[in-house]
């Protein structure tokens, strides 16, 4: 019987230790908190009345605790049968480190080389700072509670990281910055007195002891930092009905370089007709592509180069074609002419945009003359152009329609074997019987239509080295010239 006393006395002990609940509470000087409990309430008892008190509400079951000072203590709370229900281990910041942690986080967030933490009550910057602006500016926020530890100290090579941060601030590729006896020195030459006041102007930020050697070479045009701009052509050869197929929106071309022309052969009796519009496009090289293959566009060329923005790219193609020239001592002499397209463009970004000057020349071969030579009929268009990147230029309209229709009759039966005559009065055939002959002429008619059209999709690259990256794709070139 007493063991089975002793066993229940034991039980009742261990129901009781484990009914008590612990809990860590964080509180702010006088930031009163709110403790609600599930269990009746009856004695509380507080370790260190001056750092927390009390008051308890025993009807609606609740504490509130009162920070007064900074520190640590322990509140213990019983039901009102006298069991020891909660323990509260509780800690009085005169700030909540939360929240001091997060505003030196905001007022040191541009210096570089610093870690800021907290450790308990405490916020802790430890590190090594490059500007010794930096490390007074540190100083004096840890001055505003005792509660920040300052760590930090300034960078054995602190001026030579000083240097190299000033240059790269600095940007000009002439201009180099270096560290002489905690003095920065500024070497090196500009092109212009605006650049040399630039550079020093901004070394000026970083440190009072600056001496600017920087020297001004004066050059006509001096070189200058500008976007690349890569520029793809399309040289196309398309069916009649090839332009339906995208939503062009056409523009006129201004009056001034454009050039249309209506010539009439009076041997083979062709007409030709040549003229010019412009217009944009976008996402032009997927459907390119698609009418590629489906048999209604034909690639000829496909060039690609990349220019400084401000600068002139020409592409140029076609072939070089010698024709005899007659010299005045009777020598007869080659002279070469260019028969093909000439595309010369002027890019210059705006923003996202690329202004464009653009002329395109486009020569074929024409018919002979009477007198045995050869003509090169030449369409010129000179516009402008403002687009997105990567949106397409269309140049069309570069259509030739040719007419010839030739007659051949047999050889003349006169005795002399002479052929037709033509006078100013009238024409005499040699046929007698004309009408029975005419199973022996033959009438040779004959038209065709080509239309040629040139894409230009300009796109702004940041690096010069990113405009290869199209040829390398294409080609696989990755081995032999390997992505840094």
């Amino acid at each position: 019987m007493k063991k089975i006393a002793v066993f229940f006395l034991m039980f009742l002990f261990a129901s009781g230790a484990f009914a008590q609940s612990k809990q860590d509470v964080t509180l702010v000087v006088n930031n009163p908190k709110v403790m609600q409990y599930s269990h009746t309430i009856g004695n509380i008892t507080v370790g260190d009345p001056e750092v927390v008190n009390f008051r308890a509400d025993r009807n609606k079951k609740r504490i509130t605790l009162i920070p007064k000072n900074a520190g640590t203590t322990s509140l213990f709370v019983y039901d009102q049968k006298g069991t020891q229900k909660e323990v509260l281990n509780i800690t009085v910041y005169n700030t909540d480190p939360e929240t001091l942690l997060t505003e030196i986080r905001e007022l040191l967030v541009d210096i570089e080389g610093i870690e800021i933490k907290r450790v308990g009550s405490n916020i802790v910057i430890d590190g090594e700072v490059v500007l010794p602006s930096d490390l007074s500016r540190i100083k004096q926020v840890a001055k505003t509670s005792k509660n920040i530890v300052d760590l930090t100290t300034l960078n054995k090579d602190a001026n030579d990281l000083l240097a190299k941060r000033i240059e790269r601030e600095i940007g000009y590729d002439e201009v180099s910055v270096r560290n002489v006896k905690g003095k920065i020195l500024l070497e090196g030459e500009v092109y212009t007195k605006q650049a040399r006041d630039k550079a020093e102007k901004i070394a000026n930020l970083y440190s009072s002891s600056v001496i600017n050697a920087l020297e001004i070479r004066e050059i006509a045009d001096p070189p200058h930092r500008a976007d690349t701009i890569q520029v793809t052509a399309h040289f196309v050869e398309v069916s009649k009905n090839f332009s339906k197929n995208f939503n062009f929106r056409w523009t006129p071309v201004p009056a001034i370089g454009v050039n249309g022309s209506y010539t009439f052969n009076p041997v083979s009796n062709s007409e030709n007709f040549t003229g010019a519009v412009t217009g944009t496009a976008s996402d032009i090289l997927p459907k390119l592509n698609l009418f590629r293959t489906m048999g209604i566009a034909r690639v000829l060329e496909n060039p690609t180069v990349s220019v400084k923005s401000g600068d002139q790219a020409v592409i140029e193609s076609g072939t070089k074609l010698g024709f005899p020239v007659a010299q005045a001592n009777g020598s007869v002499s080659l002279e070469f002419q260019n028969v093909g397209a000439l595309l010369k463009i002027e890019p210059k970004t705006i923003g996202t945009d690329i202004d464009m000057n653009i002329e395109v020349k486009v020569s074929s071969l024409g018919s002979p003359d009477i007198n045995g030579g050869v003509a090169i009929s030449e369409n010129l268009v000179q516009t402008s152009q403002l687009v997105r990147s990567g949106q397409s230029v269309v140049i069309g309209g570069l259509v030739r329609h040719s007419f010839r229709q030739a007659f051949d009759r047999p050889p003349s039966a006169s005795a002399g074997g002479s052929t037709p005559v033509a006078s100013s009065e009238q024409f005499v055939d040699p046929f007698p019987l004309g009408s029975l002959f005419t199973l022996f002429k033959s009438n040779d008619l004959s038209k065709q239509r080509s239309q040629f059209m040139i894409f230009i999709t300009p796109r702004i690259v940041k690096f010069s080295q990113d405009a290869n990256k199209e040829l390398k794709d294409n080609f696989n070139l990755y081995d032999v010239y390997p992505t840094r």
